[in-house]
């Protein structure tokens, strides 16, 4: 139930205002209610809004914004559902209110979508013009490695219903990489994917077969064929004339 019961430890919501333009944040908490702190308590003191836009700027310079507390409520159930009820019926219909992306209370339509695209772009991007450090690199390459999940569309099969839609939707249109040509490297790349050798393997190979290792050796190593091997040195650099390449390139 609503109420304006501000010394009491309830979840509430709250205007926040910025001087210099009149913007208005209509928000919600209930945060307090695991610290047992009341809305007046909290409010500009332990807690400055979920704006990303304000939060800072209220926290350093509290003196550049306005606050009131709007409401107080039960339980956090109900303060969501009056903050969603607020934003549909007030917010979204005046542009000195920020709460532009209140979902579900604002449907995104194309038009919507559009503005907000275009509003992160650039320095509208919280992670514009950061970079992970080679530690975060690594944390992240090793938790992908951890929980790697197989591409969600494999072992199905498109029906032909499906595979003919496909076909018609892309007739007439200019395929990505026409008129483009591929560097030598990528092409013996996929020319050495069948035989089933990664990029250290073939190096490893090719390596090997330069310091002189019996080709028959390193295939039975690497259980390959020997012009597997031929292809790996070739991925590598090693030069051939043209009638072995021919050769090494004959299945």
């Amino acid at each position: 139930m609503k109420s304006r019961q501000f010394n009491k430890v309830k979840p509430y919501c709250y205007i926040l205002t910025r001087i210099s333009d009149g913007k208005k944040y209509f928000g919600v908490r209930w945060g307090n209610t695991r610290f047992n702190r009341s809305p007046k308590n909290d409010f500009g003191i332990f807690y400055f809004s979920s704006n990303l836009k304000f939060k800072e700027e209220f926290k350093s310079k509290p003196n550049n914004f306005n606050f009131k507390l709007h409401a107080t409520f039960e339980n956090k159930i109900e303060a969501i559902r009056y903050e969603h009820f607020y934003n549909k019926k007030f917010t979204i219909k005046s542009n000195n209110w920020i709460n532009r992306g209140a979902f579900p209370q604002i449907v995104p339509t194309a038009a919507y979508n559009k503005i907000k695209s275009n509003r992160m772009l650039g320095s509208g991007n919280t992670n514009y013009g950061k970079k992970h450090s080679k530690k975060i690199k690594k944390l992240i390459s090793i938790n992908r490695s951890k929980n790697k999940k197989p591409p969600w569309n494999k072992g199905k099969q498109r029906s032909p219903e499906v595979k003919d839609l496909i076909s018609k939707a892309n007739k007439g249109k200019v395929a990505w990489n026409e008129g483009k040509k591929m560097k030598k490297k990528s092409v013996l790349k996929m020319r050495l994917s069948k035989f089933k050798l990664n990029n250290k393997q073939m190096i490893k190979a090719a390596k090997l077969w330069s310091k002189g290792y019996p080709l028959s050796k390193i295939a039975k190593h690497y259980k390959i064929s020997i012009k597997a091997v031929h292809r790996a040195c070739l991925f590598i650099g090693a030069k051939y004339n043209h009638k072995i390449k021919r050769a090494i390139f004959t299945s």
